[in-house]
């Protein structure tokens, strides 16, 4: 017992010593300005953003897709999409997710009050924005783009659960989806 106990403690030691890492990645922690001038240091990897987790909720997705709209084929739309998983939140009273950088100001997306969780797993999405260089011009603009999303997680009667979620889109993703919307509206 004793003799498992040293190992165990040696190989924790030695995970310390060696660094963090996550997906094979070492992870570093990175300063992000946020809304109201806080700076941030968030979990991240060369390969990008990690999931904001405690042993309450796990963020899964903040992200965005391009598609058509509905009412006209012809023309690209933007919808950010956002997604947890509830570990053991008792009782899901709301959920709501604001961007907070690269925006001085936090921007509200999404507040759901009355969350539909399935499996444990709830899904939020803002509604369709025209993908133009007027209405989302970080995607037009060559390098990298990095967001960090808020995410509050309220049950009754208790404080709420917050966690910071960076999402990061490399300039070659953002290429790809101008290359989409442009497909989309013909041109």
């Amino acid at each position: 017992m004793l003799r498992t106990a040293v190992i165990l403690a040696l190989s924790c030691t030695s995970v310390v010593a060696l660094g963090r890492e996550f997906m094979g990645q070492k992870v570093i922690d990175a300063p992000f300005a946020i809304a109201g001038g806080n700076t941030v240091m968030l979990p991240v990897t060369d390969a990008g953003a990690i999931p904001a987790e405690d042993r309450k909720a796990k963020i899964e997705v903040a992200g965005f897709i391009v598609t058509r709209s509905e009412n006209e084929p012809k023309l690209a739309m933007i919808v950010w999409n956002f997604g947890l998983t509830n570990k053991s939140i008792k009782n899901i009273e709301s959920v709501t997710v604001a961007e907070v950088a690269p925006a001085e100001l936090e921007t509200p997306l999404i507040n759901d009050t009355a969350p539909n969780l399935v499996k444990r797993y709830w899904v939020g999405a803002t509604p369709p924005v025209a993908a133009t260089r007027e209405s989302v011009p970080w995607l037009f603009k060559e390098g990298s783009t990095i967001f960090v999303f808020r995410f509050t997680i309220s049950e009754p009667g208790k404080k709420p659960h917050v966690y910071l979620q960076p999402a990061w889109f490399s300039n070659e993703v953002k290429t790809h989806f101008r290359e989409v919307i442009a497909r989309i509206n013909g041109g």
